[in-house]
């Protein structure tokens, strides 16, 4: 997408945040913070759809992590260990703790400016941005 349609989304999700109630926003908030948790539990834990790509069995069990902290997996048939890609996903490869995420959420649904994000959170105002690029890609 490009930025005018970032722009273009982020307006229309901004105008229906702005008219919701307290409680609403409350709510809202809850649901994204729920789908910052499945997207935790998917990190962690692969799928069918990922195979091993030394004998293509499916089933894993957890090995440690890469130096870059991301979860791998060791093949139970062949023992071969890997990694899988969470790019495109709303966490995927993020630095960010978790409690960052949570209070992203609230900001979100708050409709506060990147700038008033990143003060907030204490990360880059290019990382706010990506944060709500992620987030209203998740929504």
């Amino acid at each position: 997408m490009e930025n005018d349609a970032y722009q273009s989304l982020w307006n229309e999700i901004r105008d229906v945040l702005e008219n919701m109630s307290d409680s609403d926003k409350r709510a809202a908030i809850r649901q994204l913070r729920s789908l910052i948790d499945r997207e935790l539990i998917t990190m962690e834990i692969p799928d069918a759809a990922h195979k091993c790509c030394n004998c293509g069995g499916i089933e894993f069990v957890r090995n440690g992590h890469t130096a870059a902290g991301t979860q791998r997996f060791k093949c139970k048939c062949c023992g071969m260990t890997q990694s899988f890609s969470s790019t495109g996903s709303l966490l995927g490869n993020t630095k960010l703790d978790i409690e960052k995420w949570y209070e992203f959420a609230e900001c979100f649904v708050n409709c506060n400016s990147c700038q008033q994000i990143a003060d907030r959170l204490e990360v880059g105002l290019e990382t706010s941005w990506y944060m709500r690029i992620r987030m209203m890609e998740a929504v």
